[in-house]
C-alpha cells in the first residue's frame, strides 16, 4: 500500500514544481485507484513469515518518494534530452551508485554456471521490463502530466492478477474483480482530471 502512494506523491512534488495543478478530477481518481488497492491488497491471505516492519516501510516509502522524484525530475528533463536519453542518464547514474556494492557478490560469483535461459531473462528484464518501459514512460511523459502517466501504475494489481490467471491458473474471486474495477475507474477519473 506504501508504494502505491507512488502517484499521489507525484501530484504533489509536480504541484509544487509548478509543472501541475491539484484539480477535483485527479484527486478523486487518485483517491479511488488507492482505495481499490488498499482492498484488493487486503483480500489476499498473508504468508507466514516475519510480516512487514518499521525498516521495510520506511523502504517502501523511500522507494515510493524516489519513484515519485525521479518522475517529476524526468518530467522537467524529458522535453530537452528526449526519453532515450534521460533513460540512459538515470541508468549510468544507477550503475555508478549501485556498482560500489555490488562489485563484490559479481567478482565472486561464478557467471560460467549460469544457465542460457538465466541470461535469457537477465536480458529481458534488463531491456524489455526496464529500458524499453522507462523509455514509453518518458515518452508518455512528454505529452502527458506525470500525474497522468504515473497512475498507470495502479493498472499492475489487475494487471498481475490476470497474469496470474493466465499462467498460474489461480482464479479470480468477485471481490477482486470489483477492486479492480474501483482502480480501473480511478485511473480513468484521473486521466479525466
Amino acid at each position: 500500500v506504501i508504494s502505491s502512494l507512488s502517484p499521489v506523491w507525484v501530484l504533489i512534488f509536480a504541484s509544487l514544481a509548478g509543472l501541475e495543478r491539484f484539480s477535483r478530477g485527479k484527486i478523486l481518481g487518485l483517491t479511488v485507484c488507492l482505495t481499490g488497492v488498499v482492498f484488493l491488497t487486503n483480500l489476499r491471505p498473508t504468508h507466514p513469515g516475519p510480516g512487514p516492519s518499521l525498516k521495510g516501510d520506511l523502504f517502501s516509502l523511500c522507494s515510493s518518494l524516489a519513484f515519485a522524484s525521479g518522475t517529476v525530475l524526468g518530467k522537467k528533463l524529458t522535453g530537452r534530452f528526449g526519453a532515450v536519453g534521460i533513460n540512459a542518464m538515470s541508468y549510468s547514474v544507477g550503475v555508478l551508485l549501485i556498482a560500489p556494492l555490488g562489485a563484490h557478490d559479481l567478482w565472486s560469483a561464478n557467471l560460467a554456471k549460469i544457465t542460457s535461459s538465466g541470461w535469457l531473462a537477465l536480458t529481458y528484464m534488463a531491456v524489455g521490463s526496464s529500458v524499453l518501459a522507462y523509455i514509453v514512460y518518458f515518452w508518455a511523459m512528454r505529452t502527458a502530466g506525470a500525474t497522468r502517466v504515473a497512475a498507470f501504475s495502479y493498472l499492475q494489481p489487475p494487471l498481475v492478477t490476470l497474469m496470474g490467471m493466465a499462467f498460474l491458473h489461480e482464479h479470480l474471486s468477485w471481490p477482486e474483480t470489483a477492486c479492480g474495477a474501483v482502480i480501473l475507474a480511478g485511473v480513468f477519473l484521473t486521466e479525466r482530471g
